[in-house]
């Protein structure tokens, strides 16, 4: 259980980054594109300087509108083993399906501008069900006249399938869902310091162990962190190159990989190592024995603290953890 969670944090941690960077645009483009603004700096009303800053707003809130499809993605891909990008390609075509047979749903049986509202869970649970067909259905013989669909090519059509299941099972069930979560975010809401004590709570008792990316994208994209209105329209969410070849580059790979195989040995070796992956600062490695690591060994190659969890380890390296984690699965020949 505790590798699933794990696996579903590292999973959102890809798309999250996308953010800042879209956060930055939008929040650049919106700002000194107002009236407010050019009144207050008029320098600022140039048709060549306006038309660059609209286009990064756009550009900024295309990520926005488009947040869950991206979790979904990232999702499908984080938790895929092996063939990724069939995952992440099935987890796009499973959302649109999810999403138009909803969408179906609504205008057939349901009022006039009814919506239903899944925030971000839609996308841990939609890639999540395409990440497991996909583990589990990639290698699938069919019979011979059906033998083209086979393997990989099988994936987005059961998922497909999935999605159209999972579309109609949440429109039965997730209106009276939706608005307890609304009925509980007003409720924190209201709390005050109180409510964001709870939050905080969960966060860092979450982020001892790095699950705390399972816990924030709930109160941020679904209604349980409540929604704002900005002029009077309520937003969807509330809110290697040419130098490979260098001297110096290469110097830097070979101290890489040096570094990377005494980690493995650290680790008790290839035979102990089942799975490497990261976050924004942990390694974290599945092992099948403990008792087989040398911690010490450990903090001595640069790891500033490491934490034994169920199946495995974690190793703080900070911002060197995902380039040891891409080197060790290189060295081991595992598909990371």
């Amino acid at each position: 259980m505790f590798k699933q969670f794990s696996k579903l944090g590292r999973a959102f941690m890809l798309p999250i980054a996308i953010l800042p960077a879209a956060g930055l645009l939008l929040g650049l483009g919106g700002a000194l594109t107002n009236k407010g603004a050019l009144a207050a700096y008029p320098f600022l009303d140039q048709a060549w300087l306006q038309t660059i800053l609209k286009v990064m707003n756009l550009a900024g809130n295309a990520v926005f509108a488009n947040i869950a499809l991206i979790f979904t993605i990232g999702v499908a891909v984080g938790l895929a083993k092996g063939d990724r990008g069939t995952a992440g390609l099935s987890g796009a075509v499973a959302f649109l399906v999810y999403t138009a047979t909803i969408s179906g749903l609504l205008q057939m049986f349901s009022a006039k501008d009814a919506t239903i509202d899944t925030g971000v869970l839609r996308s841990i649970v939609v890639g999540g069900v395409v990440a497991y067909l996909h583990n589990h259905f990639r290698k699938i013989e069919l019979p011979q006249f059906l033998g083209f669909f086979g393997g990989s090519r099988f994936i987005p059509i059961i998922s497909s399938i999935a999605a159209i299941l999972l579309g109609v099972t949440f429109y039965l069930i997730w209106p009276p869902i939706q608005g307890v979560l609304t009925s509980a975010g007003k409720g924190i809401a209201t709390m005050g310091s109180i409510g964001t004590f709870f939050y905080g709570f969960l966060l860092r008792l979450t982020g001892a162990v790095g699950l705390h990316h399972t816990i924030y994208p709930m109160f941020w994209y679904t209604s349980l962190g409540g929604s704002e209105v900005a002029l009077d329209d309520e937003p969807a969410t509330s809110l290697a190159g040419g130098t490979a070849d260098s001297p110096k580059t290469a110097s830097a790979d070979q101290g890489l990989a040096e570094q990377s195989m005494q980690i493995i040995h650290a680790l008790g070796g290839h035979q102990n190592i089942e799975s490497v992956e990261a976050c924004a600062t942990r390694l974290r490695v599945a092992v099948a024995d403990s008792a087989k690591v040398d911690k010490a060994k450990m903090k001595q190659l640069g790891a500033i603290a490491v934490l034994e969890v169920s199946g495995g380890v974690q190793a703080v390296f900070g911002g060197k953890s995902d380039l040891y984690s891409q080197e060790i699965n290189a060295i081991l020949g595992i598909d990371g």
